[in-house]
This record gives C-alpha cells, structure tokens and sequence, in this order.
C-alpha cells in the first residue's frame, strides 16, 4: 500500500495572512498614535510604517483572489459556504458592537438607546462607533457575489489584459489625481472625468487586487524572478513614496501608488518562503509547493494563519473596552512606533488565544 502523498502547503500564504493581520491591527489605530509628533529619523520611520500599512487589505483581497478564483463551485455552494459565513459573522460582530457601545455608554453615565431600526440603519450604513472597520466584510461580500463572473474572466487573464488592468489603475488612480493635486495649486482648477467612464475591475480594490492576486499567483513564477527584479520594485516604491509626500497638500497621498506597495510586498514574501533573492526557479510549480520543512518559520506561520480571521474581529472590541486606559498609561513613555507595536502584540496575542479557544467550540469552527 502507497503512502498518501504529502499535502502541500502554501506556505506564502500563510506568511501573507499573518503580516496583513498585524498590519490591519495597526492601521486601525487612531492616526494620531500611527504617526505625525515626530521630527527626524523618528518621522521618516512613521512614513515608512504608514506607506506599508496601507498594504493590509489589499493583501486580503489578492489571497482571496489566488485561493478561491480557481475554484469550481455552484452558486447555491457559494451562497451556503461563504456569503451565508461572511453575512452570519457580520450580524453577529455587529450586535456585539452595538450592545458594547452602548454598555460603554451606561459606564460613562449615558443613556443606551438600543432599538432594532437603529440597529437596522447602522447595520445597513456600516455606521456604528468601533464597528466601521468592518467595512472589509461588506467589500468582501461584493466579491463573493461577482465570483461566478470573475472566476471564467480570470482563467482567461493574460499578460496583456494585466498591464491593460495596470494601466487603467496608473491613470485613474495615480496620474489623475497628481494632475489635479499640482493643477489646484498653480491654477485652482482640476481636471474632471465622468462617472459614465468607470472600470470598475480596475478601480474598485475587491475586484483589481482578487484579479491581480490570482495572475500574480498562477502566472507569475516569483521563484525565477532575480536580485534586479526586486530592486526596480523597491526603486519604484521609493519614487511612489516621495511623489506621494511633495504633492501639495496637508498629508501624503498615502493610497496614491497602494498598488506598487502591495505588488512588491506579495512577491516579495513569496520569494522569500521560496528560497532567496539568489535563486532561480525552474518552474512555476517550485513557488508553490516547497516544502514546510524547507521554511523554518513554516510551523509557527501555519498555526496563526488560521486564527487571523478571528484576530481581526475581536481587534475593534479590544479598542473600544480597554484602549483608552492602554493609551492612558503608556502614552507618557512612548513613542509612536513604539506604542503602537506595543498595542499590536497584546492585541494580537489576546486575539490569537481567544479565537482559539472559540474555534474548540463545536459550530463555531467553521466560521472563523
């Protein structure tokens, strides 16, 4: 009797999920504990930090792209597999929030006012205090409706319908807006397009990143990309990053060049699990199916990877209970990188236990 092949982990994608969690967990923060009360190296370290936070969902969306884009389902499987998932953990999260809310209310000497049509309008509006940053869900579910249009569309995708992508992202959401940017400031005026001209798969990030995610998964060999490959990359993130800080204006363009940031990001950390910036795949197949053993971090990776969805659902209860008394009692002693690492891993690690504690409970598995 043969023995059962080896099940082949991707190991990437594991790596992906947790970074992207803790980078969500520090995007969540309020910005004046991100970034902006320093000067010098201090500045340049909270830019840089801001510049790769913004890679966090992004990232989400083009791991949902390479994981599910490929998949033979029926919609009746997906609407009970995962919109019915995504929509009972939106209910749920958000009748958790509401009440929370309004628990903090009382301890605060207000009044709850707890109803089922303001609970029904917040819900709806995705306007409830500490649950906005949910949005993701909603955005997640508009992708999980389009799968059966975006999946025959993907298998299809080649290297010209990418840089046909690309090019619509580079205009639409990079060189449109640095016009106007430069155009207000010498003429006060700014250069308008109408929304009668939209491509949303190119603009809207739960279709453009899913889309890219699974190009740059299935058609992009990360293991043969060499040293030089990476090094435009970084040039290029470089050159986005300053171009985003001299525009005009109060604050960076931070989502100017998102894409860039995320791109490099991706193929970076599948390099990386891969082998190194040295090496040079021979075949497509080599990117994604290394061996666990061959990535020592593999283990520890592919043990939080499965808790990141229920990290990122409890991270806004951990706010709104206990983050005031956190910035109460550190802020003295800190600086901003510093506290807000220091909130990522106890958020993160309370998270972690939580949900997998929760994940013992049988039922509860499946959704989180």
């Amino acid at each position: 009797m043969k023995d059962a092949p080896e099940k082949k982990r991707l190991i990437y994608a594991d790596v992906l999920r947790v970074i992207a969690t803790m980078l969500v967990i520090l995007n969540h923060l309020p910005s004046e504990d991100l970034h902006g009360f320093h000067s010098g190296i201090p500045a340049v370290l909270d830019m840089l930090l801001s510049f790769v936070i913004i890679t966090d969902v992004p990232v989400f969306f083009m791991l949902s792209g390479m994981l599910l884009l490929d998949k033979e389902e029926s919609f009746a499987d997906l609407l009970k597999k995962r919109i019915a998932r995504i929509a009972v953990v939106l209910i749920v999260v958000f009748t958790g929030m509401y009440f929370t809310n309004a628990l903090v209310a009382v301890k605060h000497g207000g009044s709850a006012d707890i109803s089922a049509w303001g609970f029904i309008k917040a819900f709806l509006a995705c306007g409830l205090e500490g649950a906005e940053f949910y949005w993701f869900l909603y955005a997640y579910l508009s992708m999980l409706f389009m799968l059966p249009f975006l999946r025959p569309a993907a298998k299809h995708i080649g290297r010209a319908e990418f840089i046909m992508l690309i090019v619509l992202r580079v205009i639409f959401s990079s060189a449109l807006p640095i016009f106007n940017a430069v155009s207000v400031s010498v003429f006060n005026d700014t250069l308008g397009v109408t929304d009668k001209l939209s491509f949303p798969v190119a603009l809207f990030d739960a279709f453009f990143f899913v889309v890219c995610g699974y190009y740059l998964d299935k058609k992009v060999d990360a293991a043969a990309l060499k040293l030089k490959h990476f090094i435009l990359l970084y040039v290029l993130c470089a050159a986005a990053m300053i171009v985003s800080c001299v525009l005009p204006g109060k604050e960076p363009q931070w989502q100017l060049f998102s894409y860039v940031y995320v791109f490099t990001f991706f193929l970076t950390v599948k390099k990386l699990t891969v082998g190194s910036f040295k090496d040079r795949g021979t075949a497509r197949g080599a990117a994604v199916t290394k061996p666990a053993a061959d990535f020592k971090p593999a283990a520890v990776f592919g043990f939080l990877a499965p808790l990141c969805f229920g990290i990122y659902l409890l991270d806004p209860f951990f706010k709104r209970a206990f983050y005031a008394k956190y910035s109460a009692v550190f802020e003295p002693y800190h600086t901003n990188i510093l506290f807000s690492l220091g909130w990522l891993v106890l958020s993160f690690t309370l998270g972690a236990l939580i949900t997998w504690g929760l994940k013992r409970i049988p039922g509860v598995r499946k959704f989180l």
